[in-house]
Order: structure tokens, then sequence, then C-alpha cells
């Protein structure tokens, strides 16, 4: 697997376009009312963590913790969104 380094705004958009979800559908599935609430944090690439976890579930993501320098061999920590349990 091949690791890609990229800022936030730019893991966002290609979050988006990986999934084939417009931001207001994102959104929408991520239970926000409208894309307004985070249209500029969005546009920033600056986003809670809390609300970057929601929007990833919605697109069918996981946010993933890896340790720098050391891909090869080491087992990633995945981050669940908050209320929701891994399934076993």
């Amino acid at each position: 697997m091949e690791w890609k380094s990229l800022g936030m705004k730019e893991a966002i958009k290609e979050m988006l376009h990986d999934s084939g979800m417009t931001q207001k559908g994102v959104c929408e599935a991520a239970g926000y009312k409208s894309v307004g609430s985070i249209a500029q944090p969005l546009a920033r690439g600056d986003i809670k963590i809390s609300t970057l976890l929601r929007l990833a579930d919605a697109a069918g993501f996981d946010i993933v913790l890896v340790q720098r320098n050391n891909l090869k061999g080491y087992s990633p920590i995945k981050i669940e969104p908050t209320g929701k349990k891994e399934a076993p």
C-alpha cells in the first residue's frame, strides 16, 4: 500500500472525489442540516477532529493513525466516530 501525504484541505477534496459524493451530500449524510455550517472551515481545511470523523464516516472512509517514519510492520490505529462501536 502506498501512503499519500496531503494537507487537510486536499485530503478532504480527495475523500469527496473518491466517494463520488458532493460536499452537500456528505454533510447531509453526516447529519448536518446544511453545508453552510461547515463550509468555511472546510474551505480552509481547518475542521474539528469530530467533524472530520463524521464526514469521513458518511463518505465511507476511516481515519487512521500511523507512526511516522515506521510504516512497514506497524499496525495502524483506527479512530471511531463518537458513539460508534467497531464490529467484532
